[in-house]
């Protein structure tokens, strides 16, 4: 998906883990389609952590113009995944959906930078993941051209491969 946010966050109150929406919407489709799946794996493009890109401009545009992002060590955790799936039955599916909601606080240069790095950024995983298939849920595309993000999937929609995704 696009960023980690909330999901795992301890609640003292209940005394245990709480999950965010998308990982419920994720878990619960993946359910719905498919007891064959014995375990969910969640990698993310960016490792920001926040609930939306929009609020992460808020807090601190220089986060997402690509000046405190640590790829490498996002990159070193994709590909151990990526490698300890290498012999197992998987499904690797696509959901960071489309470019991230930037508010109206950013100028015309840093809309379209944060555009570009958020394709490359994709470019990049994608060129991680090689040629093992990939699969997205639902026929539609987010903004014409992204798998759809977690979090507007519904279980009505069948998961189809997901071909030609560079961009």
């Amino acid at each position: 998906m696009k960023n980690p946010s909330r999901a795992g966050i301890h609640d003292a109150k209940m005394k245990r883990k709480i999950s965010d929406d998308t990982i419920y919407k994720v878990c619960d489709y993946l359910y719905k389609d498919s007891f064959d799946f014995s375990k969910v794996i969640i990698l993310n493009l960016f490792p920001i952590f926040g609930p939306t890109f929009k609020s992460l401009i808020i807090d601190d545009p220089n986060v997402l113009l690509g000046k405190e992002l640590n790829n490498e060590r996002n990159n070193e955790v994709i590909m151990q995944v990526l490698n300890s799936i290498r012999n197992v039955p998987h499904k690797i599916i696509l959901a960071w959906g489309g470019y991230p909601n930037m508010g109206d606080n950013l100028t015309k240069e840093e809309r379209d930078l944060i555009r570009t790095m958020y394709k490359q950024r994709i470019n990049e995983v994608l060129s991680m993941i090689g040629d093992r298939a990939t699969y997205k849920v639902g026929e539609n595309l987010s903004d014409g051209k992204f798998p759809p993000h977690g979090k507007v999937w519904y279980d009505y929609e069948r998961m189809v491969r997901f071909s030609d995704p560079r961009l």
